[in-house]
Order: C-alpha cells, then structure tokens, then sequence
C-alpha cells in the first residue's frame, strides 16, 4: 500500500537533487566505517562506487591511465578510490596502470571531461586523437609508423563517479560509476502506481494490449519511468514489478542503462562496449518520434524514482510536459514499508512556454554566440560546426566560445550578444528562470536556436529535445548542407553539392506566389519584422533597425559602445541587487495616527525626498 507524502516525508522528498555526490560519498563512508576487514572495505568500494566493473572495463580497452573523475562532494573518497583501483589493476596482472583524480572539471561536473584527461599525457592524447578523428568522420587516418607509434603509446580513460549526464563519449572509453543506493523494487513500483492511478483511472475491461498504441484511453496509457543516477540499477526490477501492478493495458518505457562505452578506431568493427549511453530523454524522444505521439498530456505520466533533477525536467521537456511523480525509492519503515509518492514541480506548461519564448528571442536575434557545454560528446563537433554554418547562412554575426564552466561574469564579456546557445551540454543548456536573470543574454539550447532560425522546418512542437544525436538529425533534415564537411564554398555562398535546393545558403529558387520574404509578428515585441535575407532584416548590409525608435537607418548612422570588461557589463545594469546601506532614521516607535506604511509614513515622504 503506499501513500502520498506529506508532512516531513514530503520535504524529505523533495528536497535540491544532489549534484556534487556528497549523498553518495556519505553512504560510501557510513559502510566503510562500518566494515570489520580489510576485505569488507574493499567490498564497498567494489559495490557502491562500482571499482570492481569500472576497472575490469577500463582493463579490457588495454588503458594504461585510468583517470578518475568525481565531483567535489566526493572528493573525500579519492585516495580510498586511488588504492582501490591500483589494487584492482595489479590483481588483474596489470601493474603499468596508472591511476589519477580529476579534481576539477573543464565544464560541469556532470559531463565527463575528456580536455583534462588528455592533459594528462600528451603521448596518450595522441593514441586516443585515431577515435576522435573517427567519431569526426575523418577518414584519413594516420598511417605508416605514426599509426604504430600512436597504437603503441598509453591509451587513457576515464572513470566517472556520481552523478553524470549519460553520453557517448568522442574519443576516450568511459565507465559511469553511478553507485547504488539502496531501494525497495516492490513498495517503489507500488507507490509509482498509485501515482499513475491518481491522474489516469484504470482502462475498461477488455482494453488493448500495452505494447503500442492500441490502449491509448484518455491518452495516459504510456508509464515513462525514469531514476535518479544512483537509483538505475533498481529500474528494471521497479519496471517489471509495475507492470504486473498496472495490467496489461499499460505500457512501461524502462531508462536505458548502459553505463560504458569506448569510441570505435579506424579498422574497427564497432564500438568494444556495445550499446551507448544514453539519457532517459533521449530515448523517450525517440520513441515519441517514431511513433507518432502526440506531447504533453497524451504522452503518459512520468514516474521518476528518486528525488528528480535536471534528468526529470529533461525527460518531461521531451515529451512535451506530461503528469510528473517522484516516487519514493523504499519506505520509510525498512524492507516492506509503503513507499511515498509526491506531484513533481516545475516541469509543467510554463516551462515550455518559457522554451518556446527563447526560440522567439533566436528568431530575433542578429548576433548569436555558440558555447562549447562540452567536448565529450558523440557528435559535437558536427553539430557545433553546422550550428555555426546555420548561423552565418542567414547573416547573423556568430561568434563561437570555449569558457568551460558557465557563469554571468564570463559571458559579460562578450558585449554585443544577444543570445548565447550552449551546445552539447547536459545541465547548462536548460537553466532555470533564476538562473537566466544573472546573464546578460539569454542563454538557449540548440533546440531553441534551431526552432528560432528555421520556424518552418524545424516547427515548435510543444517539446523540447537535449540530445546531440536528434538535434544532427533535425539540422540534417533542415539544412544538411550545413553538415558537409570540407566547406568547399560554404554555406553562405549557397553553391552545395548536386541537387542545390538543400543547400544551406537558401531555401530555392523563389516561385511566383513564394511569401518567404513576407515579414513575421513576433509575440515578444506585439510587432512584425522583416524575415532574414530582406531589406532591413537581421544581417542586411545596408539597413539596419534602431532600436529606440524602430526606424531603418543606414548602419553607417549607428554607433558602437564597448564596455571593455565584464564589470562594467554587470555594473551597467538596471538591478543591482540589495542595497547594503543601513537607513540614516534614528529607530522609533510606531506613533498612534501615523498614516502609510512601515516603509515610508506620509508625513516622512517630504523629509526622504518622496513625492506623494
């Protein structure tokens, strides 16, 4: 039996997703303390942080450097983590193994980081660059002795531990350690039903089977079901028991839980470590895609296990907002105890109108800066490249950035920017409201820029999509000669290959009732604006718009202010936060009569300098 949470399990519940693994890093010490032997520690660390498969994959890709990294909140465990890996590699035969911590990531400490690692060794850089030049679709390769030098030298990989955004990596074999919380496979799948139940009553006797699209009453009979990093390994068991608690006539979607993977050399079949990782919400697009479906609520309801995060708010973007629930991963009680289960916040309506918006601001937009979220990821090369085509074929100014981690004071730099768009990133690619009024642009996702610059090809759909590899197939349906590698003339030159219509440069030859040119009415500015490529438009070299009165004038007539620095960036802005001055009033006591408020009585407003 389960039971909706309130009170002081609702809090619990609820409380900030953990990033920096300190949840983790305490479960681990807490065992670790208690263990008797030697033997009994080592088992921890085996079990809860995953070493013992960790290492025995790192061995089978024959690395000589294994890097381990975690984010600060684990930090702690680094030594303990060092001697345990060492150990494991001198166990298996292998005392050439190298062992290292990456205490500080390039980007977030979500997203592996393959910059530090190759930093590490520039001999192993160079063997590991034959999978990047792969996963780059070059096919040159390296030959002769250099190909015999590279494969001769140390190889590295990379460890991840904590929570992570689960990609393929470009060039470096990668392992996520995600850990183990402990969790209770039958009062989760319980209370994850009662969620499903509250907002989807159960299908009519005789309703259709669950594997596809036959039992679609009332458009909720989908169960999307997602975990947090620590909790993954409980979903397939969690999945299998739901099923058997909500019948036939429901359809449960199970996380995706490949962990490893290493990028394929040049001569190699196939990737060693078979299936990728991939997020929850990359798979549920996909699904979503293939089958037809329709976002939001006819998508089905999401059943996160655990305490959500930026994975859950993904997954709900990609299916277009759908009823959300945290489910508590066990009870309160211990073993057999009803688990909870809580509405999830946040991931409603207003946060796709709030992405559909910033496609608004893109289309806007005539300066467009790319920022690198990461150099991990499969495909990001590509698509960083052919964004940045995109960009230029509708005359836009695009500037492309390498800043590792985000933050306000960097970007504020970058003075004449109106939308910065973080490509191949996980968590920085989809800030919250909060977060986005601390940047003196808006910051977008690739989605977003893609959506803004090409509104009748890449149409809003009432989603949102993160992943590298569906975003590659948007722009290639789009514009594929954005994707041409060699850029024989470029996408501005509107040359492309044989069949030029597909061209990046321009959409065709115009017909006689073509209204491509015709101008757009944008829900920001309640006004029309001319469309790229028109008199006046975004990019024109002869007319641009002034922005104070709306009028067109020559660009000649517009003047360009630098600021200089990002302190004056920052400084120029309209809020500047609290005041920290203390009022000059002496403190007195309320005075019966007195009329106004606290802040400022009517007969104080001539004294302050107020007006009435």
């Amino acid at each position: 039996m389960s039971q909706a949470l309130n009170g002081d399990a609702t809090t619990a519940l609820e409380r900030a997703a953990e990033t920096d693994g300190a949840a983790q890093a305490e479960r681990v010490l807490a065992s670790l303390a208690s263990a008797a032997t030697a033997g009994a520690r080592d088992a921890v660390l085996d079990d809860q942080a995953e070493l013992a498969d960790a290492m025995a994959f790192m061995l089978s890709c024959g690395v000589t450097r294994v890097a381990l990294q975690m984010p600060d909140g684990m930090l702690c465990l680094a030594s303990r983590l060092v001697d345990r890996a060492s150990a494991l590699a001198l166990a298996a035969g292998r005392p050439d193994v190298d062992v290292v911590v990456l205490g500080d990531t390039s980007f977030g400490s979500d997203m592996v980081d393959e910059v530090a690692a190759r930093h590490y060794d520039p001999s192993a850089a160079a063997a590991n660059s034959r999978g990047l030049a792969a996963a780059a679709g070059d096919a040159a390769g390296a030959a002769g002795d250099e190909t015999a030098r590279d494969t001769a030298a140390p190889r590295i990989g990379i460890v991840h531990l904590g929570p992570a955004t689960l990609v393929a990596s470009s060039a470096l074999p990668v392992f996520f350690a995600l850990g183990r919380a402990p969790a209770d496979p039958a009062a989760a799948a319980s209370a994850a039903a009662a969620a499903v139940r509250s907002v989807a009553p159960p299908a009519p006797a005789g309703g259709g089977e669950g594997g596809g699209g036959e039992a679609e009453a009332g458009g909720r009979r989908t169960v999307w079901l997602s975990a947090d990093s620590d909790l993954l390994h409980a979903a397939g068991a969690v999945a299998s028991r739901l099923r058997a608690e909500l019948g036939p006539s429901w359809r449960v979607v199970e996380p995706p839980v490949a962990r490893s993977f290493a990028p394929a050399s040049p001569g190699e079949a196939a990737a060693s470590s078979g299936e990728a990782p991939r997020e929850a919400s990359a798979a549920a697009s996909a699904i979503l895609s293939a089958e037809g479906g329709s976002p939001g609520e006819g998508a089905g309801v999401v059943a996160h296990l655990g305490v959500g995060g930026e994975g859950l708010r993904r997954l709900s973007l990609a299916l277009g907002g759908p009823p959300a629930f945290l489910v508590g991963p066990s009870g309160a009680g211990g073993p057999g105890a009803p688990a909870g289960w809580a509405p999830a916040a946040g991931v409603g309506g207003r946060a796709l109108t709030r992405h559909f918006l910033h496609a608004q601001r893109a289309r806007l937009s005539s300066s467009v800066a790319l920022v690198a979220g990461t150099m991990a990821a499969r495909g990001f090369l590509p698509l960083l490249r052919g964004l940045g085509r995109l960009v230029r074929s509708t005359g836009r100014r695009c500037t492309t950035l390498l800043v590792g981690k985000l933050a306000p004071s960097k970007l504020a730099n970058f003075d004449g920017v109106d939308v910065f768009v973080v490509v191949g990133a996980g968590d920085a690619a989809l800030l919250g409201p909060a977060a986005q009024k601390e940047f003196p642009a808006p910051v977008l996702s690739a989605h977003e820029l893609l959506m803004g610059l090409l509104p009748d090809e890449v149409p809003w759909e009432g989603r949102l999509c993160t992943d590298v590899g569906e975003l590659l197939a948007l722009l290639r349906g789009a514009r594929p000669g954005c994707l041409e590698d060699g850029g024989a003339a470029g996408p501005a030159g509107g040359t492309g290959p044989a069949g030029g219509g597909g061209s990046a440069g321009g959409t065709g030859s115009a017909g006689p009732d073509d209204d491509s040119d015709a101008p757009f009415f944008s829900p920001l500015t309640g006004r029309f604006h001319a469309r790229e490529g028109a008199p006046g438009a975004a990019g024109s070299e002869s007319l641009a718009e002034d922005g104070a009165s709306g009028r067109l004038v020559p660009l000649a007539e517009r003047s360009l202010a630098v600021p200089g620095t990002a302190a004056a960036v920052l400084a120029s802005r309209e809020w500047r936060g609290l005041e920290a001055a203390l009022p000059a009033d002496v403190v007195e006591g309320v005075v019966p009569g007195w009329h106004g408020v606290a802040s400022t009585f009517s007969h104080e407003r001539e004294r302050r300098g107020g007006g009435e």
